[in-house]
């Protein structure tokens, strides 16, 4: 196991990631990478989200899941702040990373509660994570409050100072979001028989030339 020096102290740390489900996308896979290295670094992760058919891999890295439906957009999704701040206490969390807006919201309203339970030094810090560039409003604000905010890109980073220029630059960090090359090796390893029903599909991509792929957000 190895410890991170935090407040002087060598000790284990405890993370909490909020997100609305475990399904696909960038956040998710994001939520599964850090809650992996976390783990493997000896420190407890605990992710809160409704579940979703990512869940298993979560599970079988070895990190905690708290089933909780935060990311559903209605009022009566603000009664788990209760259950957030309840989680954070027992928990001893360190730090709350929100990755959505309305998870976010709720974590944030939940560490303001903690204000006169605990002494500042020992509650948790709140870092996000901006993944997009969310239409400008004080809804999506929260996403840049954050004692530290992750930008995946300078555009993203760009776009919060722009949108939100009361936010101290200092507080936002780039760490650009990446691709695991096993997954996505730099030589291509050509299916034919995945061609041939690509090629049944759409004609205009038959042939034996390059087949280059865009992903991107449906």
């Amino acid at each position: 196991r190895r410890d991170v020096r935090v407040g002087g102290l060598n000790r284990r740390l405890t993370v909490v990631q909020l997100l609305p489900a475990l399904e696909a996308g960038g956040v998710e896979r994001s939520t599964l990478e850090i809650a992996e290295a976390l783990v493997r670094a000896g420190h407890r992760a605990i992710v809160v989200s409704r579940g979703g058919r990512l869940l298993p891999q979560l599970e079988a890295i070895g990190a905690e899941h708290v089933a909780l439906e935060i990311g559903r957009k209605s009022p009566l999704t603000f009664r788990h702040v209760f259950a957030l701040r309840k989680l954070f206490a027992e928990s001893n969390a360190d730090i709350v990373h929100a990755r959505s807006r309305l998870p976010a919201w709720l974590g944030w309203w939940a560490l303001r509660g903690m204000r006169g339970t605990r002494p500042p030094a020992s509650r948790p810090h709140f870092v996000t994570t901006a993944h997009g560039l969310n239409s400008p409003s004080g809804y999506s604000e929260i996403m840049a409050r954050g004692e530290r905010v992750i930008c995946v890109s300078g555009t993203v980073r760009d776009y919060l100072l722009a949108q939100y220029p009361a936010t101290d630059p200092a507080r936002l960090v780039v760490i650009p979001r990446g691709i695991d090359p096993a997954v996505f090796p730099h030589v291509p390893q050509v299916d034919r028989e995945v061609r041939a029903r690509i090629a049944g599909m759409r004609p205009a991509l038959a042939g034996e030339g390059p087949l280059l792929l865009l992903p991107g957000r449906g």
